[in-house]
Parts: C-alpha cells; sequence; structure tokens
C-alpha cells in the first residue's frame, strides 16, 4: 500500500499534506458514496454501516491535524439507526461490527455511547471474546491508527459488559 511507503520516507502524523492529498480525499470519496435510508435494505446495510463508521475514523484522524468543524453526530445517529433496524441480520464478520460500534461509541458519550458499548458486548459474546483486550485486538486488525484510536479506545472498557 502506499501510505506503508510514505511511513518509511516521513512522519505522516507530522505532515500537514497526508491530511490534503490522502485522508481528505478519502474522506469526500466516502461522503459521495453514501446511499438514501429508503435505498438501503438487509442486503446492502453492511456496507453503509462500513462506510460510516470509516467517515468516523477520517474524522478523528482530521482533528489531530487541527481540522476544525468536524462533526459526525450525523454519521453516528445513521449508523445506530441502521443497526437497530438491520442490526440483527449482521450474522458475519462480526469483527467488522465491533470494529464499526467502536468508532461510534468514541464519537459519543451518555445514552449513545451506552447504546453503541451494549452493540459492542453483544458482538463479542457471539464471537467468544471474553476480554476487552481481545475485542481491542480484533477490531484493531480492520482500519485502525493506533496513534489516533488506542489511548481513547481504553475509556471504553469500563462502558462494555461481557457476561
Amino acid at each position: 500500500m502506499a501510505i506503508k511507503s510514505e511511513l518509511k520516507r516521513r512522519l505522516l502524523w507530522q505532515d500537514q499534506s497526508f491530511l490534503k492529498i490522502w485522508i481528505d480525499p478519502l474522506s469526500y470519496r466516502l461522503l459521495e458514496s453514501g446511499k438514501e435510508l429508503q435505498n438501503i435494505d438487509e442486503t446492502n446495510f453492511i456496507n453503509e454501516c462500513c462506510r460510516l463508521g470509516a467517515l468516523i475514523l477520517l474524522s478523528k484522524i482530521r482533528r489531530r491535524f487541527g481540522a476544525r468543524l468536524v462533526f459526525t453526530g450525523v454519521e453516528t445517529e445513521r449508523l445506530r439507526t441502521l443497526l437497530e433496524i438491520y442490526g440483527k441480520e449482521w450474522k458475519n464478520f462480526k469483527s467488522m461490527l465491533l470494529w464499526t460500534a467502536i468508532m461510534a461509541a468514541l464519537e459519543t458519550d451518555n445514552e449513545e455511547r451506552q447504546w453503541f458499548c451494549e452493540v459492542i458486548g453483544d458482538a463479542a459474546k457471539t464471537t467468544n471474546l471474553q476480554a476487552w483486550d481481545e475485542i481491542v485486538a480484533h477490531a484493531s486488525n480492520l482500519f485502525w491508527v493506533g496513534d489516533v484510536l488506542n489511548k481513547e479506545c481504553d475509556n471504553l472498557r469500563p462502558h462494555v459488559y461481557i457476561e
């Protein structure tokens, strides 16, 4: 991947051009590719959930570069709506559900955060994960930026119950 080769040449997290060359175009592409809610069903809702999770992650990266006015309320609200409607249909690739719910939980607070943490706990149970570190290990094998997520993600630990 080109980003990995760039990492060998410079510290991306200290280079403002990384935001302009890589993150912004990807964000715009993901924003353009959304579907209207009435066009989403049980056959394509996972794609939309993943798109929303990716937008949330890219927003967190943009904030790290000092981008102002990066809001994710629309994405988290839409993600919750989709999971409330179709969440029971998410039968395969539960690691992606964990990742998506973690992204949303990191961007919300109070009741919203607790709701996403319950989704994380339920998904962890169905995949036989028994500890928070196992959940993070599964999720971090996907689209993960440790410098951006690790510390903040640890704040979710007390809110996720795995029984």
